[in-house]
């Protein structure tokens, strides 16, 4: 089964090229059900694995694509294996998108497709008020937000899988939606992708 990760920078418009790309490849998309389903096989609240998930480790441990051998030390480490877990069992459901989480650390494979989607801080900063259905952020508040988030995203790779993420020999390929309309470049990239897997 073929399976593609998309990591993202906050607001750089990440998780509609994964929901546009699945559709437009016919593949099953997987983002925010993930931990739901990672608190289930870990036996754990998910308010609880969306913390572990998405905030900065206070310690380091180098899993890589062999963690599973490693015995649970903390719940954090338990977090992980379910997630390493959950992501087995998507794959052996069928060609499938997976956005975020590590994805790209815990799935090095060859029937793998790794993405990084960034943007200018400006295209992120004018994405999150879109998105603000609420209108309580400003654009100084949500600067802070991509900040701390991303910074956040940066510690949980590092100290995690000892991977400098965002760094481009890191995925397979590098997306800059600055300025872009994303619905635009989904056609080029799932050509893209699947010639890819086609030359496998």
């Amino acid at each position: 089964m073929n399976v593609v990760t998309i990591s993202r920078e906050f607001g750089s418009g990440g998780r509609e090229v994964g929901k546009r790309l699945a559709d437009a490849l016919g593949y099953a998309y997987y983002d925010t059900e993930i931990i739901d389903l990672i608190a289930k096989k870990a036996g754990m609240d998910k308010n609880y694995v969306s913390t572990v998930l998405e905030s900065s480790p206070s310690y380091a441990i180098h899993f890589g694509a062999t963690f599973s051998a490693i015995p649970l030390y903390d719940n954090a480490t338990q977090v992980l294996v379910a997630q390493r877990e959950v992501f087995e069992e998507l794959m052996s459901k069928g060609n499938c998108i997976i956005v975020g989480r590590g994805a790209s650390c815990l799935l090095n494979k060859d029937n793998v497709f790794s993405i990084f989607v960034y943007a200018d801080e400006k295209t992120k900063v004018e994405r999150c008020l879109a998105r603000d259905t609420t209108h309580t952020e400003t654009e100084k508040s949500i600067k802070k937000m991509i900040k701390r988030i991303d910074r956040n995203r940066r510690h949980y790779h590092e100290t995690y899988f000892g991977v400098e993420w965002g760094r481009k020999e890191n995925y397979d390929i590098a997306i800059n939606t600055s300025g872009m309309e994303i619905k635009k470049i989904i056609p080029g990239l799932a050509a893209y992708v699947k010639g890819y897997f086609e030359n496998k």
